[in-house]
């Protein structure tokens, strides 16, 4: 089984996503077409947008100096750049649930900084919390354009699949329990043909 990491470039526009696409189409073509080759995957984990992870940060550290304006303007111009990215999902309907996704999630994350811009402080804990939305939406939105452009896939939400211990920022993967989770939430993919996607340097306890 093949395993694809893009990192941040790779996802950076909608541009380096159809890059992207033709890559993976690449890579399933010479598989099924290898002799006693697996047909399946391959299993595709992707960066945040170029930049994005850096900007979130940015957002926390406004908020933990209690600017709430500035954070939350932070993240309605990380959004709408989402937004843009999406454009690249060819299916109206697909690309209507990843927008939709895209709100929820941010969404969610300005509740947070609005928050923890109150109480001036921000944790190890909420900071994993932030920094990881680049992953997930990302991830999504990969997953939604390699199925509007003839790839069949499936998002993996790799908070469920990687299972770390709890030191917050600096966390380690557990490794047995990472091996079951990962089989309990890629292999149905696989089996049913079609494309796991997950973000990287995300997990879960």
């Amino acid at each position: 089984m093949v395993v694809m990491k893009f990192g941040g470039t790779s996802v950076a526009d909608q541009a380096a996503i159809e890059r992207l696409i033709a890559i993976v189409r690449a890579q399933r073509q010479a598989d099924a077409a290898q002799e006693g080759g697996d047909a399946r995957g391959p299993v595709v984990v992707v960066s945040a947008l170029s930049g994005a992870t850096d900007r979130l940060l940015g957002v926390a550290a406004q908020a933990g100096a209690g600017d709430i304006e500035g954070a939350l303007n932070s993240l309605r111009d990380l959004r709408a750049r989402h937004h843009t990215v999406a454009t690249v999902i060819v299916d109206a309907a697909l690309r209507e649930q990843a927008v939709a996704f895209v709100d929820l999630e941010f969404g969610e994350l300005e509740r947070i900084v609005q928050a923890l811009g109150v109480l001036r402080e921000v944790s190890p804990r909420w900071l994993d919390t932030i920094a990881a939305t680049g992953e997930v939406v990302s991830s999504r939105l990969v997953t939604d354009a390699l199925t509007s452009h003839g790839l069949r896939a499936a998002w993996v939400d790799a908070r469920r699949a990687v299972v770390t211990n709890d030191e917050h920022t600096a966390a380690a993967p557990q490794f047995q329990e990472t091996t079951a989770a990962l089989m309990a939430q890629a292999d149905p993919p696989l089996a049913a043909g079609k494309i796991p996607v997950l973000g990287g340097f995300v997990g879960g306890r």
